[in-house]
């Protein structure tokens, strides 16, 4: 083996034993989990999940770039790589925050938090019919933030959980443009056709109203075996 040869293999084992070095820490391993909560009822805050919806923000010390986590659809979030130390965090979403400034929270342990919103809207199917492959769904609605205008409402159904109008492609939802009518609260009732024979449906009541973000909210999702 040549010198030149003999000096290219020494720096690549020095980089590699620098690297191992280097890398050598040991991996976060606390859990910080939680829930997004509607303040009034107690009740989660649903929304699109990894879809538009609610992302909370999690910044350590002092650092202005944060970590965001998308919360899953039903409103509940798990991070199970988070290093102790002194954090702030806040969340932005289909609502309104009960605590607008960033709050302090010290993580020693696996710890979990309440994040209290008030939503736009609060929504809820109250009545499935079927028909055969056709639905007559009822939904509830109520608009909470008074600042802004209730623009859509309908409903979103498909064979896996958790339905979602930006993700269930053309047919598998049903929406209206509800800004003109000025609703308040309310029941609408929605005909749907298209579900699957022989398998679970789920179906999910959505609105949105014109918040800055276009977030929507989510009702829980009514599940149907469609024989």
């Amino acid at each position: 083996m040549n010198k030149q040869k003999q000096i290219v293999i020494g720096l690549i084992a020095a980089i590699a034993s620098a690297g191992c070095e280097l890398d050598n820490y040991k991996m976060p391993d606390l859990t910080l989990s939680g829930r997004i909560v509607d303040a009034s009822t107690g009740e989660l805050v649903e929304s699109g999940g990894i879809n538009g919806g609610t992302i909370v923000q999690l910044f350590e010390y002092s650092d202005t770039q944060p970590q965001n986590l998308t919360t899953f659809p039903d409103g509940t979030f798990v991070n199970s790589r988070v290093f102790p130390g002194n954090y702030t965090y806040t969340a932005v979403g289909p609502f309104t925050l009960v605590n607008p400034d960033r709050v302090a929270l010290a993580i020693k342990g696996n710890t979990d938090i309440d994040i209290e919103v008030l939503p736009h809207v609060r929504l809820k199917i109250t009545e499935v019919t079927v028909n055969g492959t056709s639905a007559t769904v009822k939904v509830a609605y109520e608009k909470v933030n008074d600042t802004q205008t209730l623009s859509r409402i309908g409903v979103a159904w498909n064979t896996y959980q958790n339905p979602n109008i930006l993700s269930v492609g053309a047919g598998k939802f049903q929406e209206e443009q509800v800004e003109s009518l000025d609703l308040e609260s309310g029941e609408r009732e929605y005909t749907i056709d298209g579900l699957a024979a022989g398998e679970i449906n789920y179906i999910r009541a959505f609105a949105r109203t014109n918040n800055p973000g276009n977030y929507y909210n989510y009702s829980s999702q009514v599940t149907q075996q469609i024989n």
